[in-house]
């Protein structure tokens, strides 16, 4: 009778581990399974342990749904940690540094860029001298063209969604033109002031030299704004100093007892402010490829200030003057392009096409013509930079 008491209740106690499981040793439930589903078994309980230990690790474990991304296995996640070899799912149970994690480095990129709303006209051919000349076609055009510029910068990664960054941007255009009077024609100055004579019969060359700089400093502060399965979209904050100067030289002889008439004006801006934007990526699954797009605004307040002189080779006064305006200048920048990283994002280039906007700034040309009419009214223009821009980085 008790041996049949000893039966009965070990027959109960196998049914209830079978149907319920066996504590283990780490307190929580291991199914019962079959010798074929063994091993899934133990990997998914390795998964959970894996996933609830990574909670200070500073790492992103790719078992969350908002950045698991196929684009991270297996090379991305193999890349980052040896241990994570074996991730062949979207769903890794391995500790992985996601793809778009920041990381510190450096970059230096060439840009290619035009000026827009810069052109000026500095003398145009006309029939004679007198008051009722007519034109005959040709005009002076002083036309800065496609010049090199630079940019370098740092990132300076604070955590796998925030880094700090800096950045530095240079360029710099010039030109020099000159054009002659043909025939009988002479050249009529639309950079003299017109209380003189801006023609005559010496007019018969014409000269204009003119340069571009801008420089831009940056120190922004990126954080991860979305995620998505391959793709990114950073938000950008910072501060932002800009320096942008006009300078003209124009030489024309308009008769012989004055010589030579020279015409110079230097246009400066320095001005300091906020700004904010977006920058985001989207990469290829396995070949490295990736599209960018960058797009940033900024509110510089600073101080124009704009002067033009007049004189004469052999004397007969000087004319000339200075304006100065304390303003806000907006700022727009955008980009777009596309480019190659190495396996793992340590090493990348990429190409692009860049739009820069200057808003309510002092043209040259404008100031110049307003000097020549008297009034200093609508100085309020933008000037534009675009062109393609080459960049290569080094991340680690």
């Amino acid at each position: 009778m008790n041996r049949s008491r000893v039966v009965v209740g070990m027959s109960a106690v196998l049914l209830v581990i079978g149907m319920q499981g066996i504590v283990a040793a780490d307190g929580h439930l291991a199914p019962v399974v079959s010798a074929n589903s063994h091993s899934a078994a133990l990997r998914t309980a390795a998964s959970n342990r894996q996933l609830e230990s990574n909670g200070n690790a500073g790492r992103v474990a790719y078992a969350s749904a908002e950045y698991a991304s196929a684009c991270d296995v297996p090379s991305v996640c193999a890349t980052a940690d040896a241990t994570c070899s074996s991730c062949q799912s979207v769903v890794c149970s391995c500790n992985c540094t996601p793809w778009w994690a920041h990381r510190n480095g450096g970059f230096g990129e060439l840009l290619f860029l035009s000026p827009g709303s810069s052109d000026l006209i500095y003398a145009v051919e006309q029939t004679g001298p007198n008051l009722g000349a007519s034109p005959t076609g040709p005009v002076g055009i002083s036309n800065i063209q496609d010049e090199l510029g630079y940019r370098v910068g740092f990132n300076w990664a604070l955590s796998n969604k925030s880094s700090l960054a800096g950045s530095y941007t240079r360029w710099d255009g010039d030109t020099t033109t000159s054009m002659t009077a043909s025939g009988t024609n002479v050249l009529n100055s639309l950079l003299i002031h017109p209380s003189v004579a801006t023609t005559g019969n010496a007019s018969l060359e014409a000269t204009a030299h003119q340069s571009l700089t801008f420089q831009i400093a940056d120190a922004t502060y990126r954080r991860v704004y979305k995620a998505y399965d391959c793709g990114i979209l950073n938000s950008i904050v910072g501060l932002r100093y800009g320096n942008l100067e006009q300078g003209l030289r124009g030489e024309q002889t308009v008769s012989v007892p004055t010589g030579t008439t020279t015409v110079t004006t230097d246009v400066d801006f320095n001005g300091f402010g906020i700004v904010g934007g977006f920058d985001g990526e989207r990469h290829a699954r396995e070949s490295g490829l990736l599209i960018y797009g960058r797009t940033v605004g900024s509110l510089l307040s600073g101080n124009w200030q704009a002067d033009y002189q007049q004189v004469n080779q052999f004397g007969g006064g000087t004319i000339a003057n200075h304006y100065e305006d304390f303003r806000i200048s907006p700022m727009l920048d955008a980009e777009l392009g596309c480019g190659w990283q190495t396996k793992g994002g340590g090493l990348r280039f990429t190409t692009g096409y860049l739009f820069s906007s200057w808003f309510n700034t002092v043209n040259n040309r404008d100031y110049i013509q307003a000097v020549r009419n008297g009034t200093m009214l609508d100085l309020n223009q933008a000037l534009t930079f675009s062109g393609l821009t080459f960049r290569t980085e080094m991340r680690f």
